[in-house]
C-alpha cells in the first residue's frame, strides 16, 4: 500500500516539476518579451526626444530670425517716418508746416549745441 501510496506520490511530484519548468520557462519567455518591449518603448521615446530638441531649437533659430527682422523693420519705420517731416517741411508753408519748421530747427540746434559742448570737454 505504501509502495502505490509512494508510486503515485512520486507522479504527481514529476508532474508538479515538469509543469512548474514549463510555467517558469513561458514566465521567463514573458519577461524576456516585456523586457525586450520595454527596451523598444524607450528607444522610442529617445528617438521622439530627440527630434523635439532638432524641433526646439529650429523654432529658437526662426524666433531670433524674425526678433532680428522686427528690430530692422522698426528702425526703417523710424527712418521713413523722419524723412516723411522732412518732406513735409521742405513741400509747404502752411500754418501747420511752419509749426513743425521751428520744432525740427529747435531739434537741430539742439544737436548742434550738444555737439559743441562735447567738443569743448
Amino acid at each position: 500500500m505504501y509502495k502505490k501510496l509512494y508510486s503515485s506520490l512520486k507522479k504527481v511530484l514529476a508532474l508538479l516539476e515538469d509543469f512548474l519548468s514549463r510555467n517558469l520557462a513561458r514566465s521567463m519567455g514573458s519577461f524576456s518579451e516585456d523586457f525586450m518591449s520595454l527596451e523598444r518603448n524607450v528607444r522610442q521615446l529617445i528617438q521622439k526626444n530627440k527630434s523635439t530638441d532638432e524641433a526646439l531649437n529650429e523654432t529658437k533659430k526662426a524666433f531670433e530670425e524674425l526678433k532680428q527682422k522686427s528690430i530692422q523693420q522698426e528702425k526703417e519705420i523710424e527712418e521713413l517716418i523722419e524723412k516723411n517731416k522732412i518732406l513735409r517741411i521742405a513741400g509747404g508753408t502752411t500754418e501747420g508746416s511752419s509749426r513743425e519748421i521751428k520744432f525740427k530747427i529747435n531739434e537741430i540746434v539742439r544737436e548742434v549745441d550738444k555737439c559743441i559742448a562735447q567738443l569743448n570737454q
